[in-house]
């Protein structure tokens, strides 16, 4: 089952810091990635996570690295969604029917981020092992995505 993070500088946020609108975002991206596991050298669910408002300020690498559990230092790397997320929307020939049924909700999860939030983009934390955020603005101005653990050697 997916999960929802809420933290506000590292302290879980209460329900009432939470407004209405991005309350339902959460629980929408939290049904449509239930069950979905994003495939490397190993799988890993898919967490569902939210953060403060950055306002006009772009996150940092060692703010990036301080959400994944990281040294300050660590290596940060910019993807766009629609390419992290080839291998699990891409519908193979002799795929069987549960891989192409995965293959599709990750399509509508993808059709569902780019329509929800602003400026989506992917951030994977650190080398081999990697944390992976998928975050995008909402309309409530903090960043509210998806959090996965890959394997690449």
């Amino acid at each position: 089952m997916a999960s929802i993070t809420d933290t506000k500088g590292g302290k879980k946020m209460s329900d009432k810091e939470i407004d209405a609108a991005t309350a339902s975002l959460l629980r929408e991206l939290r049904q449509l990635s239930e069950g979905l596991w994003y495939v490397s050298e190993t799988d890993a669910p898919l967490e569902v996570v939210q953060y403060p408002a950055q306002g006009e300020k772009e996150l940092t690498h060692a703010q990036l690295a301080d959400w994944a559990g990281k040294p300050a230092g660590a290596t940060v790397e910019k993807a766009e969604l629609p390419y992290f997320f080839r291998n699990m929307t891409k519908e193979s020939e002799g795929a069987t029917e549960e891989e192409r049924r995965d293959a599709q909700r990750f399509q509508e999860l993808q059709r569902f981020l780019e329509q929800h939030l602003q400026h989506v983009q992917v951030y994977r934390v650190g080398q081999r092992s990697i944390t992976a955020f998928i975050l995008g603005e909402a309309p409530a101005g903090n960043l509210v995505g998806l959090k996965t653990e890959l394997v690449e050697t």
